[in-house]
């Protein structure tokens, strides 16, 4: 009998998805079988805070594989740093013309709401 595509997805364990945030940041750890990874990467400086939350939810840090940061905001990307001197490899991408584009636009907006802001209270 040949070897089938379905047959295959049903003896697989199925990935779970653990959120492992605190207060007002989520971050995951994503795990199929042995191997896990986590999804975004806290507020810089809250190591300590992310280890209890690992330990709490039984994940040991030295068994994530993979960091994935989302975007790069602080509360998605601020433990980068301190996961990559952990042990723990960073899947980055760059974005670098992208930044580049966001970069202009804030800074245009900004100058926008300040005009407007000025011209407001002539």
């Amino acid at each position: 009998m040949p070897h089938s595509y379905s047959a295959c997805m049903h003896s697989a364990t199925p990935p779970t998805v653990v959120s492992v945030g605190y207060e007002s940041t989520n971050y995951r750890v994503i795990s199929a079988g042995t191997s896990r990874v986590v999804l975004d990467m806290g507020w810089p400086g809250t190591m300590r805070i992310m280890r209890n939350s690992l330990d709490r939810m039984g994940i040991p840090l030295s068994a994530i594989l993979l960091g994935i940061a989302a975007h790069f905001h602080c509360d998605h990307a601020g433990l980068a740093q301190d996961l990559m001197l952990a042990g723990v490899p960073l899947l980055v991408a760059e974005h670098a013309e992208a930044m580049a584009r966001w970069t202009r636009l804030r800074q245009l907006c900004a100058t926008q709401v300040s005009a407007l802001s000025g011209a407001a209270t002539e």
